[in-house]
Parts: structure tokens; sequence; C-alpha cells
């Protein structure tokens, strides 16, 4: 009879879940790392919108909302946007002036497990738009 015959069998069934929880971990980062970068480029998105096309306040954060709620949260991710100054909820700050929109917000990103929320981190996005003078 061979000794540590279910040896590799019994060091696999305790690795498993550890290397489960990696791979679950890496794709959790990244699918939050895509929402960012989406949210930013959204942004940059709008604020040209807002410069071109002289847009609305309202039409822009509406542009911006409709973006956000078509991402992706899953069981473990969550995220909200909130005003850069004021911390409410769902606001987007938009600057205008002679030369300039300016587009802000805080993008918040939530991991939780098991009902309590391990990592939480905010990411601002601010993108602005320089408007060239126009040939009438």
């Amino acid at each position: 009879m061979v000794k540590g015959k279910g040896q590799s069998t019994v060091e696999f069934a305790l690795a498993l879940p550890i290397l489960f929880i990696i791979i679950i971990g890496i794709a959790e980062f990244s699918l939050s790392l895509y929402n960012y970068l989406v949210m930013t480029r959204e942004a940059t998105n709008a604020a040209r919108i807002a410069g071109v096309l002289d847009k609305t306040d309202s039409e822009i954060i509406n542009l911006i909302n409709k973006r956000y709620n078509s991402l992706i949260d899953t069981y473990f991710l969550s995220s909200k946007i909130e005003h850069p100054e004021t911390g409410e909820e769902g606001v987007i700050k938009i600057t205008r002036t002679d030369k300039m929109v300016k587009i802000g917000f805080n993008y918040h990103v939530y991991v939780d497990l098991f009902g309590y929320t391990i990592i939480e981190f905010v990411k601002p996005v601010v993108s602005s738009m320089y408007l060239e003078e126009r040939i009438l």
C-alpha cells in the first residue's frame, strides 16, 4: 500500500478556495476599473458635447446619468456618483465660462462581502473642454 495516496487531492482541496477568491478578486477589480474608465470617457464626451453643441446642463447630466445607469454592477461591486464639493449623491458639477466647459464628479466604488463593505475607493472624474474662437 502506498502512503500519501490522497495527499495531492487534499492539497488541491485546500488551495482551490484561495485560488477561486483570487480569481474573483481580479475579475471584480477589472470590472471596477472598466466602469471608471467608461465614466471618464463619458465625462470627456459630455464636455465636448456641451462645448460644441451648446447643450444645456440638464441635457449633459442626463447623458452622463444614462451611461452611468448602463454600467455593470455585480453581487460584490456597487458604485455611485456624487458632487465633488457637497457630496450630494447623483449630482454632477458643471462649470461654464466663455472659454471652457468643465464637468466633474466623484465616482465611488464599493466592494461588499457578506453585506459588509470591505473596500471603498473614490476616484474624482474631471474633464474640461476649451472652446476655440468660433468663426461666424
